[in-house]
């Protein structure tokens, strides 16, 4: 390609690129049809500049009726056109799921505006959170079950967290501050939670084999001013057999499971309990 002002030249080519950019990207959709008009065949450029119109319909700001039309269309000449991709070995298929994703891309358009606000960050920050954070912290060795059991954790803790402050919103005002952003836990992992009584969930430790039987406190029946019956909540609790941790030092708890608040509470805790 000739230079330009505005457009990037590949000297080296783009197959030795192994990881692209956004910049990248567009740089690249650019030069990319005029770099292959006259190498590929003809039925190969079709899909190329179907793939291309739909890719650049979709950066507009705003979106009629007519330009969600060019878009469908753009998308079934793709379609219409990828076989060659096969036939010439180039692909063996195109089960890839952005390329289904393309489909859905005009009805969400409808519905919630256009793609142009939208982009990747959410799902790279949450692969942050969700797999490297968990992965580092696994011994590397079957970390599929520690990564699913680091997630479980930071869950159960994040919902604990939330229920002191709702039971208790004058101890969030002097929590110590944590950058939410250290911690997202996706809503949809299962997570083995135990009743305490009035609504009060805790983590298990351990698996199922490994807990004691629950134990049930009696309830206590109350007579009020007004002269009726009334019931404590009964509490109920499982506790493993064998801790998962053991000989955890107080910075690991305060760095490793994010829990800054942890040694004000303990404290607390234990003049609360203190024998007089």
């Amino acid at each position: 390609m000739p230079h330009h002002p505005g457009l990037r030249s590949f000297k080296d080519g783009i197959s030795h690129i192994s990881q692209w950019t956004g910049n990248e990207y567009k740089q690249m959709e650019r030069v990319f049809l005029g770099v292959i008009a006259s190498a590929v065949p003809r039925k190969v450029a079709q899909a190329a500049k179907a793939l291309l119109n739909f890719i650049y319909l979709a950066q507009y700001s705003t979106l009629s009726e007519d330009d969600l039309e060019r878009m469908d269309v753009s998308l079934k000449t793709f379609h219409q056109f990828k076989h060659i991709f096969i036939q010439k070995g180039i692909r063996g298929d195109f089960n890839i799921p952005k390329f289904h994703a393309l489909i859905h891309y005009t009805f969400y358009t409808q519905l919630h505006g256009t793609p142009d606000g939208y982009n990747t960050e959410v799902p790279e920050r949450l692969h942050i959170n969700l797999a490297k954070y968990a992965f580092c912290r696994s011994n590397k060795k079957d970390y599929l079950a520690q990564m699913t059991c680091t997630l479980t954790h930071l869950k159960a803790i994040s919902i604990r967290q939330s229920y002191i402050y709702w039971r208790k919103p004058e101890l969030e005002s002097h929590a110590d501050i944590v950058d939410n952003d250290d911690i997202i836990i996706d809503d949809t992992i299962p997570i083995p939670l135990l009743q305490i009584g009035n609504g009060v969930t805790m983590l298990a430790g351990g698996t199922d084999e490994e807990v004691e039987p629950e134990k049930t406190e009696e309830i206590e029946e109350d007579v009020d001013p007004d002269g009726e019956e009334t019931h404590t909540a009964v509490s109920i609790f499982r506790v493993a057999k064998k801790a998962p941790l053991q000989r955890i030092s107080g910075g690991m708890i305060l760095d490793d499971f994010k829990a800054p608040g942890f040694l004000n509470h303990l404290t607390d805790f234990l003049k609360q309990r203190a024998l007089h």
